[in-house]
């Protein structure tokens, strides 16, 4: 059974500490790092150049056409396109047979389709920080 505390909380995707979850908001701060969290998906699906971070606490996903030139950190992220920048995924990170990742990633689980392009360093698995928050 979850409790109206657990409605009221989210998990922060880049430090993984339980914050405030604001009613009827689609952005919380991280109490923890300060970060802004979006709470729901995103999808790109043309060129999008920020140059900061995408955080939410659902899934990045960029489309065939997508691409992104940002840090990407979600639940999970989804790549067809491309994606320059560095991305921790808390599950899943996959990248699809259209895809090029040129940057570093952190995720639970990889997923990669034959045919992706992967430029950087993996670190996948349970991390230390990962095992305290869950």
């Amino acid at each position: 059974m979850v409790t109206d505390t657990e409605k009221s909380q989210i998990e922060c995707p880049n430090c993984r500490v339980n914050t405030p979850r604001p009613r009827q908001a689609t952005t919380a701060t991280c109490a923890n790092c300060g970060k802004a969290v979006a709470l729901d998906d995103r999808v790109f699906e043309q060129k999008y150049v920020f140059g900061g971070e995408v955080l939410t606490r659902g899934k990045i996903i960029v489309g065939p056409k997508g691409a992104v030139k940002a840090n990407l950190s979600a639940t999970e992220v989804a790549v067809e396109g491309t994606v320059e920048g560095n991305v921790k995924a808390v599950d899943r990170f996959s990248l699809g047979k259209s895809a090029v990742f040129h940057g570093n990633a952190t995720a639970g689980a990889l997923v990669v389709t034959e045919g992706a392009t992967l430029i950087g360093r993996l670190e996948i698995g349970p991390s230390e920080v990962n095992s305290k928050h869950r």
